[in-house]
């Protein structure tokens, strides 16, 4: 890079490459200048995706994050464990608007069963909708300092599963009204402004069949889903 380059030219690169890209898991910018830490200040609402900006790059910590991404692993998780490791600063930045919707599935016997649900409903609710379906444990719920990510990169629509976490202005489905073929009326307060009535009434049908389908351990080891 140029040394008369400005921290402003790079965002402008930076905000061209992400809008042409698909970045739903978000961004890891490594940098090796102190000044271009600050570039976030140029990126004024344009921001789109989760973004993280780490400095004092070098070779090894470039390969640990690349492995990290290509594992899947959550941006948050990488950038955290990250800088308890090595001695760089970090930051995390996030869209103010424009964020994707998603609901939560989460169950008491734990993650893996969360995952199963989320399975579940992806299977159950249309792609053209656009809302994303994320596990996550009880554990995380519960602590505010864990969820709160989770909260500032998605707009969720409502936390389903086994178990209410009962946290202020996120709907809870249970499991239950699901699966029993009751849970109209909550599904339509989620998706009334995404979803026509049909649509939803289909989605209501569809998550019994899809349940009742798949096989093996469904939702953990609670014996009412077997």
């Amino acid at each position: 890079m140029p040394l008369d380059v400005t921290p402003e030219a790079i965002a402008n690169q930076v905000m061209a490459w992400i809008e042409s890209h698909a970045l739903a898991s978000g961004l890891v910018i490594l940098v090796d200048m102190g000044s271009l830490n600050a570039i976030h200040s140029h990126f004024n609402r344009r921001l789109s995706t989760p973004m993280a900006i780490i400095n004092n790059v070098s070779t090894g910590m470039a390969m640990y994050v690349g492995e990290r991404v290509l594992q899947g692993d959550m941006l948050e998780d990488i950038v955290r464990e990250i800088g308890n490791d090595l001695a760089v600063e970090h930051q995390l930045y996030y869209p103010q608007t424009d964020k994707p919707r998603a609901i939560l599935t989460t169950c008491a016997t734990g993650l893996g069963a969360a995952a199963n649900l989320s399975a579940l409903l992806k299977a159950s609710i249309p792609e053209t909708l656009g809302i994303d379906i994320v596990a996550c444990d009880v554990e995380t719920l519960a602590d505010p300092a864990r969820r709160a990510p989770m909260l500032s990169r998605y707009e969720v629509l409502a936390i389903v599963g086994t178990l209410d976490p009962h946290l202020a202005d996120l709907p809870w489905i249970s499991l239950d009204s699901l699966i029993s073929g009751e849970g109209s009326r909550p599904l339509m307060r989620i998706f009334g402004e995404l979803a026509s009535a049909e649509q939803v009434s289909e989605i209501n049908n569809l998550i019994p069949e899809k349940f009742l389908a798949a096989p093996g351990d469904r939702v953990g080891d609670d014996p009412r889903y077997r």
